[in-house]
């Protein structure tokens, strides 16, 4: 069970030097585990949420140099820590991203399309 904080959106906002509606749309996307949303619309946040949001480690799967620097610019804009890159047009099988994924330690990937490859839960997709 989380230890519960008296730490608002806002004050995560402020912390992350970001809007309280990115900061809403993070833990909507499930960014933040433990976060409860209350019949007032507000967050009731986990003690660690700070530490949750800037420790998402996320590998960027791409295959156009384009697309490469949009996740990029994604990743630093929501604070992730990109921890590898992976062109699609240099696997031999889609599959291999499994591999890359804990090879990385990472914990979400950004890609263009779906992949169609079956994920641990553990690991966050962001499709853009």
């Amino acid at each position: 069970m989380a230890n519960w904080s008296n730490i608002t959106v806002g004050d995560v906002a402020r912390a992350m030097g970001v809007s309280g509606h990115s900061v809403r749309n993070w833990i909507e996307d499930g960014l933040v585990e433990g976060a409860v949303k209350l019949p007032n619309k507000r967050w009731l946040l986990p003690d660690n949420v700070l530490d949750q949001l800037a420790s998402k480690r996320v590998l960027i799967v791409f295959n156009t140099e384009m697309f490469r620097w949009l996740a990029r610019d994604f990743a630093v804009y929501k604070h992730y820590q990109i921890v590898g890159y992976v062109n699609t047009n240099d696997l031999k099988n889609i599959n291999e991203i499994k591999d890359i994924i804990k090879e990385k330690g990472a914990d979400a990937i950004i890609s263009k399309d779906t992949l169609d490859i079956e994920l641990d839960s553990s690991i966050s997709r962001f499709t853009l």
